[in-house]
């Protein structure tokens, strides 16, 4: 009997550490499911977390972008608007009509030699950088594109100040103009030109324009245009 009853107790004691095996077995595996668990959850977030970054990078890229094409579109708006404002300034220059002069001068041989005793080794095509044999089409593209570089408004539009060097060509480029973009005052200046022997000699340097000669040239070319208005002739 004793030694059944230590055998049916050695039993037991076997079944109890069975089934505490089988349960400690139970928890690791339970562990290691909840453990699994965590890592597939932690995946998941560090997933999601990395496409709502990769999100947001591509809306502010893309905000970027549309303000850059934006900017620029304003920017180029602004542009072509100086430009035409540019265009009309000039075109509107270029009509305006000749104010009609207080005295009444003509303008002759003898004017236009006291108007371009100063060019003597520098011609009015040289500063409109055209050859004698240039057309007025070609003169009056040539004193455009120059007056550009030169005048007041161009030169504050490109963030420059204008100084007695910019004044100076600005006034020469406008009295060259103004002398040979006119037919009649033009054919005087040439026959000047051929009588005297004078050529192109472009580079040589300008000395300096009479503004009281100027004066008179701006008067003279308003009494002309006038007479030709008025279907009246120049004498020569």
């Amino acid at each position: 009997e004793q030694e059944l009853s230590e055998k049916e107790e050695r039993l037991e004691s076997e079944r109890v550490e069975e089934k505490g095996l089988e349960a400690e077995a139970a928890a690791a595996k339970l562990a290691g499911q909840e453990k699994l668990e965590q890592k597939e959850r932690v995946e998941s977030e560090r997933v999601e977390k990395e496409k709502r970054e990769a999100s947001a990078k591509l809306a502010i890229q893309e905000k970027l972008e549309q303000e850059l094409l934006e900017k620029e579109r304003l920017e180029r708006v602004e542009k072509e608007r100086l430009e035409a404002e540019e265009a009309i300034t000039f075109q509107a220059k270029e009509v305006t009509q000749p104010v009609l002069p207080k005295e009444d001068p003509t303008i002759t041989a003898q004017t236009i030699e006291t108007m371009v005793a100063p060019l003597k080794t520098r011609t009015l095509y040289d500063i409109l950088q055209c050859s004698t044999t240039a057309s007025r089409k070609d003169l009056k593209r040539s004193y455009l594109s120059l007056a550009k570089q030169s005048h007041p408004d161009a030169l504050l539009q490109m963030g420059k100040s204008q100084n007695d060097e910019t004044e100076r060509r600005f006034a020469e480029i406008t009295q060259a103009w103004k002398i040979v973009g006119d037919s009649t005052s033009r054919r005087r200046y040439d026959r000047e030109l051929r009588a005297k022997g004078i050529s192109s000699k472009a580079g040589n340097i300008f000395e300096g324009w009479v503004m009281g000669a100027a004066k008179v040239m701006d008067e003279a070319l308003a009494k002309a245009e006038n007479d030709l208005e008025n279907g009246g002739e120049m004498r020569p």
